[in-house]
């Protein structure tokens, strides 16, 4: 089954309502996660404990998520020798879709930082709709 544009915007409704009710300060060890590749191999070892579409429960985070092009390409690079090929596969198809990041003005340490920091932030968010799936 693919993830519709509504299966997108109903995750994204679901996590708002989550962030707003005042649950969101969870740490149930999902802070250890670090990159996307092992966030996203979280979500699948969810998908797998309840007998859901491994590639549907990716493919909605990384929808429903900014996470950037390189980053996508990244996680399939390293989840592709671990075994998850159609996983990979998705994410591969993803990161092809996905537009190049543009930065006009940004150049050396100031691009980094931002990177650094929206990188930041959206591990933190996906991490959070991970534990949404569990």
């Amino acid at each position: 089954m693919a993830v519709s544009a509504a299966d997108v915007a109903e995750f994204r409704r679901k996590y708002a309502e989550y962030v707003e009710s005042g649950d969101a300060g969870w740490d149930d060890g999902l802070r250890a996660l670090q990159t996307y590749a092992e966030v996203l191999g979280y979500v699948v070892a969810c998908a797998r404990q309840v007998d859901d579409d491994e590639v549907d429960a990716v493919e909605l985070v990384v929808r429903a998520t900014d996470i950037p092009r390189e980053d996508i390409q990244a996680a399939e690079r390293v989840l592709r020798p671990l075994g998850y090929t159609k996983v990979a596969d998705k994410l591969r198809e993803t990161a092809r879709k996905k537009p190049a990041p543009y930065c006009w003005h940004a150049t050396g340490p100031e691009r980094a930082r931002r990177h650094r920091e929206k990188r930041e932030a959206e591990q933190a968010r996906i991490a959070a709709l991970a534990g949404r799936l569990h």
